[in-house]
């Protein structure tokens, strides 16, 4: 009757031990923190389980993906795959989204399904991330050069434009791949980024905006050239006048009193021709960095320093002028032209209305004249090409990437699983039910956290199984236990779920000789079948304490 009672009380503690697990939550999934900074991280994953990789990027950063393989351990990689290697294996991805939140730094979380045990797996993150701003200024200042320069050769026609936009498209790709590295990628279709992009792809708004830069690159180009033209002219009349100005300047007939009343066209008239080259630029002598050639396209703000320097030099060849009619109606060129100091064609330079300092002062006023025209033109065409870098670094920020990479290897080995549980096994031979705790050996890995109805297979349900019996199995005159009073249980188990295993094998203890005269005893084993459950739940249930002592 006990024994009876005893394996009713057991079945129902299982059935209410079944109906409490279904009830319990599933297990929270585990984080493993990874700094994508670091290039080369490891260490032990949990297997059978689905598990996270968390961690935190910068603001830039848009997308994660990651993939990973099992290999063997002798040919685990030495160094992070380069960011343009081919990739291979299954792949998770984070992507930025609306709910991303704008700080500085962001929370990335990837969810892993589960892995097996005993495997060494490599992971690679792939890591695409904008632009940063300061590349974005590099790649403002190379576009500006590349579209200038392809307006001075490109007319605003449409065929012309549609003809030479592939060069176009293919240098501003080369520009900010050398700004952003080598990994860059540009993928956003219809942008004037994109690989094989067309011009009628394009939009029309971008489309008119590369007509009227040609236009106006047309123009300014014409302009420009008519500008360099006139410098000739004028930096001829300027070196002769100045020269014959510099002989009448040194000459004895001037007189202290009048170089320095007249101390800035002394000056003037002093310089060499090297210096005068600046001046007929429209700079100040030995300005630094300036080319005189042309060999940029001129800004606004150059124009504006040319401007200037046109005003200052026009000012003081009026002045010189002047002041060569106060000598020649007051008789001192006269004197100084019948001395030799001077000839009659340098005389005439200096005075007639016709002649070189006339003439440049006159060339000095219409390059500065020139100059005002210019300037808004100029002005249009940098806003335009302004207009032009904008709408290219939004397609650059919105559409390119960078990519790099990092190298995780990690292994799931673990010892072979031991659980612990407790039960009863019926022996028949012995005519009773005997409780047992005891402890169950895999022949693999096993994570009680993954639930056998997703992770199943016949080594993650059986064991083998060493126990001990909580109560004596003796009865007077035929058996006695194996030692004090518990016997041996050993056998062999099979998980049916999470909780409950079913078993069988044998019940060790001692058996006394039939022989009542005889004393002697020899071990004996006893068939038994099992039903038992993981001890630490056993633990959680009140009442069952006296049968799992």
């Amino acid at each position: 009757m006990r024994n009876a009672l005893r394996v009713a009380v057991a079945a129902a503690f299982l059935v209410v031990g079944t109906g409490l697990r279904a009830d319990n939550p599933p297990p929270a999934i585990k984080e493993i923190g990874i700094d994508l900074s670091n290039r080369t991280t490891g260490g032990v994953l949990p297997f059978d389980i689905p598990f996270a990789f968390t961690g935190t990027v910068s603001k830039n950063v848009q997308r994660i993906e990651a993939r990973y393989v099992t290999v063997p351990v002798d040919q685990l990689p030495q160094e992070p795959l380069a960011c343009d290697a081919p990739r291979t294996g299954n792949a998770l991805v984070w992507q930025r989204d609306a709910l991303t939140p704008a700080t500085d730094t962001v929370a990335f979380r990837l969810v892993v399904p589960p892995l097996d045990a005993d495997k060494h797996y490599v992971f690679d993150f792939l890591v695409t991330s904008s632009v940063p701003p300061e590349r974005l200024t590099t790649f403002k200042g190379r576009v500006r050069k590349i579209l200038d320069a392809r307006f001075r050769t490109v007319s605003e026609q449409h065929q012309v434009l549609k003809d030479e936009f592939p060069k176009i498209r293919d240098e501003l790709r080369k520009q900010l791949m050398d700004a952003a590295g080598k990994c860059a990628v540009f993928d956003a279709p219809g942008t004037p980024l994109s690989p094989n992009t067309s011009f009628d792809e394009i939009g029309p708004d971008f489309q008119n905006l590369l007509r009227i830069g040609a236009s106006q690159e047309g123009r300014v180009a014409k302009q420009l050239a008519d500008y360099q033209g006139r410098i000739g002219a004028f930096a001829a009349s300027l070196m002769t006048a100045v020269a014959a100005a510099a002989k009448v300047v040194g000459s004895t007939e001037i007189t202290a009193a009048d170089r320095t009343a007249h101390a800035q066209a002394v000056e003037f008239a002093r310089l060499g021709n090297a210096d005068l080259s600046f001046v007929a630029n429209g700079a100040e002598p030995g300005t630094p960095a300036f080319q005189p050639a042309l060999a940029e396209p001129l800004s606004t703000t150059d124009i504006d320093a040319r401007i200037s320097g046109y005003t200052v030099s026009g000012r003081r060849l009026a002045e010189l002028r002047n002041w060569m009619r106060d000598l020649q109606s007051a008789g001192t060129l006269k004197k100084i032209l019948d001395s030799g100091t001077i000839s009659r064609s340098e005389r005439d330079a200096l005075v007639d209305s016709n002649g070189a300092l006339a003439m440049a002062e006159q060339g000095a006023t219409s390059l500065l004249a020139h100059l005002l025209t210019l300037r808004p033109s100029v002005a249009a065409r940098d806003a335009n090409l302004d207009d032009l870098v904008k709408d290219l670094q939004l397609a650059a920020l919105n559409s390119t990437s960078i990519t790099s990479s990092t190298l995780g290897t990690f292994d799931t080995f673990a010892g072979n699983h031991v659980a612990m549980d407790a039960g009863f096994a019926y022996a028949p031979g012995l005519e009773t039910a005997v409780p047992y705790v005891g402890s169950n050996i895999y022949f693999r890995p096993v994570n009680r956290d993954a639930p056998l109805r997703s992770r199943g297979g016949f080594l993650r349900r059986f064991s083998v199984n060493l126990g001990v019996s909580t109560n004596s199995v003796a009865r007077s005159g035929r058996r006695t236990d194996l030692f004090g009073s518990q016997s041996v249980i050993a056998g062999a188990g099979y998980r049916l779920t999470d909780i409950f295993r079913v078993g069988a094998g044998a019940v060790v203890f001692r058996a006394e000789d039939p022989n009542p005269l005889l004393s002697r005893k020899r071990l004996a084993v006893s068939p038994y079948a099992a039903l038992s459950f993981d001890f630490s739940l056993a633990k959680t249930f009140k009442g069952i304490g006296n049968l799992f002592p």
